[in-house]
């Protein structure tokens, strides 16, 4: 995938305004839809005949055939918003109070036998494999539970509304998520997989440890005390970094859910919205202190993670590591700190 973004590519009104031909034309010059690779590199649509669709309505999930060359929608978009939805489950209360009930229970068992039995039993239960709207996959040379390549295309396309809302607004609105079809059953159901996947990675650092007669829970391939005790920690330490409520509620700042609770001067937040709404709606009851003194840009507060130039950097750095964009508005917010 590219790290060219989709988010507000397109004016509704303008959009709207348009026949089908001159949609489709507009959809390939924005790079929305992808043209058959025999087509002449370099060359415009200009010669392209769209009226033969004239009288069809417009899809952006339809396959369009113009002069012998296939058109369709850009894969990297369906990419684009499936991987915001995950990061932004991933980083939600509810899935790190589910890692951290994992590690309590698994405190309670004093050998690797009865650790790998709770382990086994969960991931038992949830049964990866048929969650509803999730489709999953096993690297069995990676050794690793993931997404199916087929995952972001099937979310957009069981939810048509989220790919227009993506194109027009760059906003996709969790407090609104009944708008789209599947996408609450889709969220729950990845909360569950990362759950899954959470406790096979544990079951295959508990042998790893195992076999390489180690007792120590949750580090792995430990061979030197000085070198890759470092990398551990390093992981460790990014993995609390994570954990913690500025970090979520600043990721949500940096990718531009926020944006929907914004003032019109962005000073701070809309009339009809209050701070612990705002942090339900979210997903974060529990960072309404960081949220509120973000939002209203307390100069000398701590919780405002604006004033803080280490922390912003590390949103930005974890955004582009998941190639999520970072949106306009937060770039604009921070640019005479990060300079």
């Amino acid at each position: 995938m590219s790290n060219r973004t989709f988010r507000n590519i397109l004016i509704p009104k303008e959009f709207e305004s348009l026949t089908t031909p001159e949609k489709i034309k507009l959809a390939l010059e924005k790079g929305i839809f992808k043209i058959a690779s025999n087509y002449p590199k370099g060359s415009d649509f200009s010669e392209l005949d769209f009226s033969i669709y004239d009288d069809k309505k417009f899809d952006f999930l339809e396959h369009y055939d113009i002069d012998d060359y296939g058109i369709m929608l850009n894969y990297d978009i369906p990419y684009e918003i499936c991987n915001l939805l995950c990061l932004r489950v991933s980083h939600s209360y509810k899935s790190h109070q589910f890692l951290k009930e994992i590690q309590f229970k698994l405190e309670a068992y004093n050998t690797p036998e009865e650790k790998l039995n709770f382990l086994n039993g969960e991931i038992e239960e949830i049964n990866p494999f048929q969650l509803e709207e999730l489709l999953v996959d096993f690297d069995k040379k990676k050794s690793s539970l993931e997404l199916s390549g087929l995952q972001p295309m099937e979310l957009v396309s069981r939810n048509k509304n989220l790919l227009y809302d993506w194109l027009t607004n760059g906003i996709i609105y969790e407090a609104n998520f009944e708008a789209y079809k599947t996408v609450n059953t889709f969220c729950d159901s990845y909360e569950k997989f990362l759950f899954a996947k959470h406790c096979y990675n544990e079951i295959k650092s508990i042998k790893n440890q195992n076999d390489q007669g180690k007792h120590l829970f949750g580090l792995t391939n430990l061979k030197s005390e000085n070198g890759n005790l470092q990398q551990v920690n390093k992981e460790n330490n990014a993995r609390n970094k994570k954990d913690t409520h500025w970090f979520r509620s600043g990721i949500l700042f940096a990718d531009g859910t926020m944006d929907l609770y914004w003032n019109e001067n962005r000073t701070g937040i809309k009339n009809k919205y209050t701070i612990p709404i705002i942090a339900r709606e979210v997903g974060l009851p529990k960072a309404e202190k960081y949220i509120l003194a973000s939002f209203n840009g307390y100069p000398h507060s701590d919780k405002n993670i604006f004033n803080n130039p280490n922390k912003l950097k590390i949103l930005i750095d974890h955004l582009k590591e998941n190639n999520v964009e970072i949106a306009s508005s937060f770039l604009k917010k921070i640019q005479p700190k990060t300079n």
